[in-house]
């Protein structure tokens, strides 16, 4: 690692990462505009879609397709972008 403070922070992150997924709550609870907010978070999304298939038994709205999408196609183009740009370094450690 570069920053060796980094390694303490990861976990706090991903707790934090873990809380905001909802993973063991109901976002009903939350008012309207709190609730769009979950919506920022990609674990969230896909969570509640494969929530939405498995335990309720339904076909997600096609908005839950395309936000799905939009994330994996965001991801995908910052993963490629990254790569493009320390290509030459990552070469090196392999």
């Amino acid at each position: 690692m570069i920053f060796k403070d980094i390694q303490y922070l990861y976990t706090v992150v991903t707790q934090v990462i873990m809380y905001f997924s909802a993973i063991f709550y109901n976002i009903e609870a939350f008012a309207l505009h709190i609730r769009y907010l979950f919506y920022l978070n990609p674990i969230f999304v896909y969570i509640r879609y494969f929530r939405k298939i498995v335990i309720d038994n339904d076909i997600p709205e096609p908005s839950f397709h395309l936000l799905c999408a939009f994330y994996a196609l965001a991801v995908l183009l910052i993963g490629g972008f990254i790569y493009k740009k320390y290509n030459y370094k990552f070469l090196y450690y392999v």
